[in-house]
């Protein structure tokens, strides 16, 4: 009798656990997210938090943790290089940009993220295949465009 009741207390665990896991943000928010309706774990929110909060050590370390238990997940990645970049470390934002775009190609958070990431770089042409990328995903009218076009505009003037 006691083996079926660990047994019983591990599955009522793991099945509230997996509703933990299940719960979450849509991924929306800026253009950070896909918004495509994806569930997320309690790290990858709370990485949304810290990043609303501008703590970037704690939003890496939170974005760290949930792509533990989801190495596919592309807005993670997005979030991850957001928060690295906005840290300073360009090399590891450029990487998590990167591998955002590998698992979702048409990540419209990932383009404008990484274009902007071409933009402190010094790298406008690089950014500007972002720009087109996001015309071809979304046209002119989304605020990812809109946001990478500015950007890109005001980086011209600047000269």
């Amino acid at each position: 009798m006691k083996r079926w009741a660990l047994y019983l207390a591990i599955c009522v665990v793991a099945g509230v656990s997996g509703l933990t896991y299940g719960a979450g943000g849509d991924g929306g928010g800026g253009g950070g997210g896909s918004g495509d309706g994806v569930k997320h774990d309690a790290s990858y929110d709370a990485g949304v938090a810290a990043v609303e909060k501008q703590d970037w050590k704690r939003a890496i370390a939170l974005f760290q943790n949930s792509l533990r238990w989801d190495r596919f997940n592309a807005d993670a990645h997005n979030w991850l290089g957001f928060s690295y970049r906005n840290a300073g470390d360009m090399k590891r934002a450029f990487e998590e940009y990167e591998e955002a775009l590998r698992l979702d190609p048409q990540h419209k958070g990932a383009h404008e993220y990484v274009g902007e990431a071409y933009v402190i770089a010094n790298n406008i042409p690089k950014a500007e295949e972002h720009l087109a990328a996001l015309e071809k995903l979304c046209g002119r009218s989304c605020p990812e465009y809109h946001e990478l076009e500015e950007t890109i505009e005001k980086a011209k003037k600047r000269g």
